[in-house]
């Protein structure tokens, strides 16, 4: 169906060419010839283990959209060809820039995604939530499905449904471990592999924060729950590997020199003011090498602040990752043309790299607050 070729011009192709219309594709490209062997294996083995996770990724938003894209990678008619770009960059069938809509098939995004069952309702979920509140805690987990059994519903934790990627990616990350002789990071991989077996991400964020000297930046977990649209609360697989622009990353210390200070500035009444003299909030601007999971579909993110989980947060900090190379990007082929379309001339001057970094970071350093 998909290959089948006509005289007539596909009624589909207008609809993918305004979807495709909306996107700036952009080549990012790293040249790692220049670094030391060890250091290339420790980058390529980083970016197989994003690349499972991604996988990973796709089968809690989505399984059928796994065999969509695949299929469609094997045709070369028109068509199948700029359905494969949408669907890749999207994850599945469905625009996450259009409020997913689906630009294949007739069928609905599911709100729950593929971490709760299809049928799933709010309010059903929420009926059965207070009749069996010793439940509550594994259904509501971040880190687990939900399934049906019977009438009943039950929590399957992450690392036992997607075994077949996180296994061999925990396995890459302690092969990893031994392409570096950074003593934090080369306990941070460890960590971070033993969390993906077990959903217990706590000692692994926090060797993150604690990353130093490092050139190399990393992370893979289950981190945003944007794509649950059900309840709010699952996480969803992404990883990010970067190379630490260290002089840059050196000169954001001043800001976060002052983050106690902005905290106790903050205009509303002191009682709803905290002291975070002693948490860590280290920024690091990267080129990304690749990114995968949720952070790879969708909108295209500059910078990020993680990890979410309040345990973490108030005992230790958060960290705050920027992409320079995504923000070049964004900046050259978005914020600036549509600068120039909408601002009065005089001002277009004042649209360049350094300020939509700045706001980017005065936002990233607002998560740290109040």
């Amino acid at each position: 169906f998909l290959g089948c070729e006509s005289k007539e011009k596909d009624p589909r192709l207008r609809d993918l060419d305004e979807r495709l219309s909306k996107l700036e594709q952009v080549p990012m490209r790293f040249d790692a010839r220049g670094l030391p062997t060890q250091q290339k294996e420790l980058l390529k083995t980083l970016v197989d283990a994003t690349r499972l996770i991604h996988e990973a990724f796709l089968h809690q938003m989505y399984p059928p959209g796994v065999a969509l894209r695949d299929s469609l990678a094997k045709l070369d008619d028109e068509v199948s060809k700029k359905l494969y770009r949408l669907v890749v960059r999207n994850g599945g069938p469905f625009d996450k820039m259009d409020e997913y809509a689906n630009f294949f098939g007739t069928f609905k995004h599911p709100p729950g995604a593929a971490v709760y069952p299809a049928d799933l309702t709010k309010e059903e979920f929420e009926s059965y939530l207070a009749a069996h509140q010793d439940q509550k805690a594994a259904l509501m987990s971040a880190y687990a499905t939900v399934q049906r059994e019977g009438s009943a519903l039950r929590a399957v934790p992450y690392h036992e449904v997607y075994a077949r990627w996180v296994k061999p990616a925990a396995e890459l990350l302690r092969k990893a471990s031994a392409f570096t002789e950074n003593p934090s990071l080369k306990k941070y991989l460890n960590s971070r592999a033993d969390a993906l077996l077990t959903d217990d991400y706590f000692q692994a964020d926090v060797d993150w924060i604690d990353l130093k000297d490092s050139d190399i930046d990393f992370y893979i977990a289950p981190y945003e729950v944007y794509e649950d649209q059900l309840m709010g609360s699952k996480a969803f697989y992404e990883a990010s590997v970067g190379v630490v622009e260290k002089d840059e990353s050196k000169r954001l210390e001043m800001y976060t020199a002052h983050l106690d200070e902005l905290e106790q500035n903050l205009p509303h009444d002191n009682k709803f003011k905290r002291s975070i003299k002693g948490l860590a909030s280290p920024m690091v601007v990267l080129n990304e090498v690749i990114r995968g999971g949720d952070v790879a579909t969708g909108y295209q993110a500059v910078a990020t602040n993680l990890p979410n989980d309040p345990k973490v947060t108030s005992v230790k900090g958060t960290k705050k990752l920027f992409w320079k190379n995504m923000m070049n990007a964004r900046v050259g082929k978005v914020i600036e043309p549509v600068g120039r379309a909408l601002l009065a001339s005089d001002q277009v001057q004042y649209v360049t790299m350094q300020a939509a970094f700045n706001l980017t970071l005065m936002h990233e350093l607002c998560h740290a607050l109040g």
